[in-house]
């Protein structure tokens, strides 16, 4: 009976190890495809189009306008909107106000009061004068 479990044991250290060496095999494989160059097929994609269009008389290639350039806005709040009530009821207190009492005056929930203040922060329209205080910058 011992002789019966250790020749099953063996069969299954030999399937194990097969295993093994298939696995190490595959995961050699998938690291040379990570590895292959992507570009070499946008290039074929390339030549196909060439060659399509190769008997055909093309026009002149047109130059592209150079990108409009853009000028700083100030930032303002737009009003209605959430963010606009909440920057004006900190601009209209005149020591500061906290987020709690910003959350009894708009209703929002803390998530929404705590992502205003650090857009308004951001684009300097109000400033921090302590921890959780936020007054018109």
């Amino acid at each position: 009976m011992a002789s019966q479990i250790e020749k099953g044991i063996k069969a299954i250290q030999k399937e194990v190890k097969t295993i093994k060496d298939k696995l190490e095999k595959f995961i050699k494989d998938l690291t040379k495809i990570g590895r292959s160059k992507p570009a070499k097929k946008a290039a074929s994609k390339q030549t196909s189009v060439k060659k399509a269009t190769a008997g055909k008389k093309s026009a002149p290639a047109k130059k592209k306008p150079a990108p409009k350039k853009t000028v700083a806005k100030k930032a303002t709040a737009k009003a209605g909107t959430d963010f606009a009530s909440v920057v004006e009821i900190i601009g209209n207190s005149e020591s500061g106000i906290d987020a709690k009492a910003l959350m009894e005056k708009t209703g929002f929930d803390a998530k929404k009061i705590s992502n205003i203040v650090f857009k308004a922060r951001n684009k300097g329209l109000i400033k921090a004068i302590s921890k959780g205080v936020y007054a018109k910058a």
